[in-house]
């Protein structure tokens, strides 16, 4: 049978009638969800280029003693464009104010709402092996590794911002993080 699109078509879907087990079900997201998705991804692409600009702009500053005026009107446009854009993260904002942890701001909770979906998953288990948080996930290589970054920089943020505090207890337990959960005894820990 010689190759053709045509041909092709038909080897397709005679293996999808003798084998359905070998394809999977694709849900099409919804356009607010793309929308949200796209304003995130733009956001932090915002967010990184006036960080990568500003640093440059010191290191300017350092070298020579003055700063570059074209770069210092680009930052300017780039901080009215960002102001704009985080008008679609007024609610992971006030999400993130809300639950109060130092370190956690409105780009990484937009991120694990947005990226990581939480809610597709029928446990807790199921969310955690795909975020790459549990030990058969890593061992079998099978979890969204883009999620697991996230987890980290927001693991490293939040010890980052908690102070002394953090730092102080990683140090006291050789490296281990025991955080006390209210209403919960250190037994069923």
């Amino acid at each position: 049978m010689p190759k053709s699109d045509v041909n092709d078509v038909r080897l397709v879907r005679e293996l999808a009638r003798s084998s359905p087990g070998v394809f999977r079900e694709v849900t099409v997201r919804e356009k607010a969800e793309l929308a949200n998705r796209m304003a995130y991804d733009y956001y932090c692409k915002l967010t990184t280029l006036i960080a990568s600009l500003k640093n440059r702009q010191v290191a300017f500053l350092k070298e020579f003693g003055r700063e570059l005026p074209e770069l210092t009107a680009i930052l300017r446009a780039l901080e009215t464009e960002k102001k704009k854009a985080t008008k679609c993260f007024d609610v992971y904002r006030q999400a993130a104010k809300g639950l109060g942890i130092r370190g956690v701001g409105p780009r990484l909770l937009g991120g694990i709402l947005l990226i990581a979906r939480p809610a597709r998953f029928h446990s807790m288990s199921a969310y955690l092996a795909y975020c790459g948080l549990k030990e058969v996930s890593i061992r079998s290589g099978k979890y969204s590794r883009s999620i697991r970054t996230l987890y980290h920089q927001l693991s490293t943020s939040v010890i980052m911002q908690g102070g002394r505090r953090i730092l102080s207890a990683l140090r006291s337990n050789q490296g281990r993080l025991e955080v006390e959960i209210p209403g919960r005894s250190s037994q069923q820990a």
